[in-house]
């Protein structure tokens, strides 16, 4: 990672020469004496180059110790590892919480502000060079991995002067906050698109031109179970669902194909129809229905509900946005039992879930909500475009910058 040659100027020393490493406080203990609670940090705070401090915890501590464990401005956090994505991850800590701690799971790094900057070093640990690092140094177990104390010591930090160290942090911190506005941006069209879906998908405004109550009809009036197995066709995509994204690839959710070499007795999926995972989610407790597009046609698990458009009065992209929309989780969440079932699927019938009640509005209608919700999802997809561009471009420039392959000029 490192280049043969790195200017001139620049030191290479070990993390423990250059800072203070401090570990955490460890939960649970019993009979602490003279305790007091204050709020600190969990690895679920220290996130990838920021915080998320929506949900911040107390602890019990001794009044005599908790200085010890007390976070000052300017320390760099880094996460001990659990998950491969918490290995090394972090962020400077900027006193956003008056008197706060940290959990024994997350290092903090005090560096000598004569030598080293904490904005760099954290550029650093989270640039590919600093991951890498940690992948190949870190305790590995099935689908674990941690560093300690010694592995973070004898991490080989680049140090170049103070003036290009702040440079570098300069320019990299310019792309963040592209990033960030970019992130907004994108979380602003979203909700902005969950307000018209809401307006729209239920008729509450309604365009120019159509009038009248819509229809309300069971969904088998105008949709038809699929039950087409696969067989023995050959057939490349074997997909499952996931509440969030909606259809992908087994391989790259699981890293393999779970249902193995024998997809017979999966469903046959073909472009443009739809289908319902029933599985437990916390995050979408009636699991989700979505319809396919970016496949010509793929195999699901059998335990999926397929449908397909049998009434011409059916435009299938509004009822993909439609029922993605959540608009049917009450109906759903009536029919679905209190118990879930042991392989982790909803106990709801076919014949109930056939017999939910969707609206249909006209023909023209629907083409016409559908325009304006995929005019959203087109401005929505060209900031996600330009967001996943920022963060290449982002972490190609850490890359040569924190590695002295890019020299900064200084002002």
């Amino acid at each position: 990672m490192i280049n043969k040659t790195i200017p001139p100027e620049w030191n290479l020393v070990q993390l423990g020469k250059v800072a203070e490493i401090q570990t955490g406080l460890a939960k649970g203990k019993k009979n602490i004496k003279d305790s007091i609670q204050l709020p600190y940090l969990r690895v679920a705070n220290v996130q990838d180059g920021h915080l998320d401090l929506s949900e911040i915890r107390n602890i019990d501590v001794a009044r005599k110790e908790f200085e010890r464990y007390l976070l000052k401005e300017g320390d760099v956090l880094l996460t001990e590892g659990g998950d491969n994505d918490k290995l090394g991850r972090g962020t400077v800590w900027r006193g956003e919480i008056p008197t706060c701690l940290h959990q024994n799971h997350i290092f903090v790094v005090r560096t000598d502000p004569n030598i080293l900057s904490p904005y760099f070093l954290s550029l650093l640990t989270n640039s590919p060079y600093g991951k890498m690092y940690f992948r190949e140094s870190a305790k590995q177990s099935t689908n674990l991995a941690s560093i300690n104390t010694r592995q973070l010591r004898a991490f080989p930090v680049l140090v170049p002067p103070l003036s290009q160290q702040s440079k570098i942090v300069e320019i990299l911190s310019a792309g963040d906050d592209a990033i960030v506005r970019t992130k907004r941006l994108i979380a602003a069209q979203q909700t902005r698109k969950k307000g018209i879906m809401q307006r729209l998908l239920t008729g509450h405004i309604r365009f120019l031109g159509f009038g009248g109550e819509w229809a309300r009809v069971h969904l088998r009036e105008v949709f038809q179970r699929n039950i087409r197995r696969a067989g023995n066709r050959i057939v490349e995509n074997v997909l499952s669902i996931t509440a969030s994204v909606g259809f992908v690839d087994q391989r790259e959710k699981f890293g393999k194909v779970i249902a193995g070499k024998n997809i017979a007795n999966y469903i046959l999926l073909k472009h443009g129809e739809f289908a319902y995972n029933r599985g437990n989610s916390n995050a979408y407790p009636q699991g989700c229905i979505y319809m396919l597009e970016e496949f010509d046609e793929g195999a699901i698990p059998s335990v999926y509900y397929s449908f397909v458009a049998t009434s011409n009065k059916v435009y299938p992209p509004f009822y993909k946005h439609y029922f993605e929309s959540g608009a049917l989780n009450g109906q759903l969440m009536r029919y679905i039992s209190s118990s879930v079932r042991a392989d982790g699927l909803f106990n709801i019938s076919a014949d109930n879930f056939f017999n939910i009640l969707i609206p249909l509005p006209s023909l023209d209608e629907q083409i016409k909500i559908t325009e304006i919700l995929t005019t959203c999802d087109i401005e929505i997809d060209l900031q996600k475009r330009k967001l996943a561009l920022l963060k290449s471009q982002k972490k190609g420039l850490m890359q040569r910058l924190l590695t002295g392959e890019l020299r900064v000029k200084l002002d």
